[in-house]
């Protein structure tokens, strides 16, 4: 198993600072949530650790490694990812898709054996997508595809899953069964999720973020305040907890004082 550690990492767009000496660790076997409002920099984070922008200051670890230190190849045996982006136009069939996450372990021309085969058989079972094995990539529904992206970073068997926003395009049944997969995984994980209820459930801790900086961590109860959550969301919330202290959040609108600009006009008549 292995361990992720943020060290006061920052990353700059264009000058521009959008994540600021970020510290934070996800344990070996532990689900981490990263969540936080559009724009409090959940995606430019992850995509310093998964190698896609470079760190204008602090490190991202693997265990005893600095992620931009290795060999490409060897953050792919390590890591793997479920990113936003899409794939282009490129058409494979969604057996050949999966089977790219067998490409870190093998040489250049090496041809999948048995056991990739069955790894991959295996992955496409677990988001239960074996029966459209053969179909085309891009004949898929948006909830289709996600979860062959799921399956495919299986495929590359690591010790460490990084998603961003996973459940997206999912309906909620798939929703619920791609967190309790990933859960049941207990692989090194760290999420960007934007369902906090999602999160507090299936989560192990929670890092909030806001502005690009950390404003809270801990384990989901801790974190997901109706305080909290109307400071950094700006809508009202009602939050519960179970017997086994997991929030439940209701959502509102914020209840504010009107201002000027709220007020409805009235319309002038004539005398």
């Amino acid at each position: 198993m292995s361990r992720i550690l943020l060290e006061d990492l920052s990353v700059a767009i264009d000058g521009q600072q959008i994540v600021e000496q970020i510290a934070l660790s996800v344990q070996p076997g532990e689900f981490v949530g990263l969540v936080g409002p559009n724009g409090s920099g959940k995606s430019t984070l992850l995509k310093a650790l998964y190698r896609v922008l470079r760190p204008s200051g602090g490190r991202a670890w693997l265990d005893s490694d600095d992620i931009w230190t290795i060999t490409a190849k060897q953050s792919a045996q390590r890591l793997a990812v479920v990113g936003q982006e899409r794939m282009g136009e490129f058409d494979f069939t969604v057996t050949e898709l999966v089977a790219m996450g067998r490409t870190p372990h093998k040489g250049m021309f090496d041809a999948n054996g048995a056991r990739d085969r069955g790894i991959i058989e295996d992955c496409l079972h677990q988001v239960g997508m074996a029966s459209k094995a053969q179909r085309q990539f891009m004949s898929l529904s948006g909830g289709e595809k996600q979860r062959v992206l799921v399956a495919r970073a299986l495929a590359q068997s690591t010790p460490v899953l990084v998603l961003d926003e996973p459940t997206n395009h999912l309906d909620i049944r798939h929703q619920i069964d791609l967190l309790e997969l990933i859960r049941h995984l207990r692989k090194t994980t760290l999420a960007a999720l934007h369902d906090l209820n999602l999160a507090a459930r299936y989560c192990d801790r929670i890092v909030m973020l806001h502005h690009g900086r950390v404003v809270a961590e801990g384990r989901p109860h801790e974190v997901l305040t109706q305080q909290r959550i109307e400071a950094v969301y700006e809508v009202g919330a009602l939050v519960q907890l179970d017997a086994d202290k997991v929030p439940s959040i209701l959502f509102a609108p914020l209840q504010r004082a009107a201002t000027p600009a709220d007020r409805p006009v009235q319309m002038e008549t004539g005398a």
